[in-house]
């Protein structure tokens, strides 16, 4: 459910919140992307340190609080330096679910597990996508983050899943 807001929800926010043209879009998409590249790097380091699924965790209740952080944004750099923030997290979910993966299932299972979980992520995207372009013609972006992040950081909550403990012991 974070991705339509993460997609449509920031090309929307630019226009009728920072009241921008889209070339701020590009902006904020790259300090995104810096902040990927930095997440990337603190992956390398951290993963000698702390547990996979920590890092997993710790990913996801950043995506989801970045989120919250822009419904106070008004300006531009404000709105580039939480997604600078939120870009930071990105990394840390999709290089420990990955690793995850490559760790736990067997090797002749992975391609099909990896093609399964690909298509749910652009299926579920494409959904909503859609979801939130209805959402927005009621709600505006600031209070749509709000509302995401929300939800999203509630998401780490998997953790107190009994069975994952077991996951994360076989992934090491």
């Amino acid at each position: 459910f974070i991705m339509g807001p993460a997609t449509l929800g920031l090309a929307v926010f630019v226009k009728e919140t920072l009241i921008q043209d889209f070339s701020i879009l590009a902006y904020l998409e790259t300090s995104m992307a810096c902040g990927m590249i930095v997440g990337s790097i603190m992956y390398w380091f951290l993963n000698k340190y702390v547990k996979l699924i920590n890092l997993l965790i710790i990913g996801i209740i950043m995506d989801g609080l970045t989120f919250c952080l822009l419904y106070f944004a008004q300006v531009n750099f404000v709105a580039m330096l939480i997604l600078f923030i939120h870009g930071i997290g990105i990394p840390l979910i999709m290089i420990s679910r990955t690793t995850i993966i490559q760790r736990v299932i067997p090797d002749k299972l992975r391609g099909r597990i990896f093609s399964m979980f690909h298509m749910s992520v652009i299926g579920t995207t494409a959904v909503s996508i859609a979801i939130t372009g209805i959402i927005l013609e009621y709600m505006d972006t600031q209070k749509l983050f709000l509302l995401i992040g929300l939800c999203g950081a509630l998401c780490a909550s998997i953790v107190f899943i009994p069975n994952l403990n077991r996951l994360e012991e076989k992934a090491n």
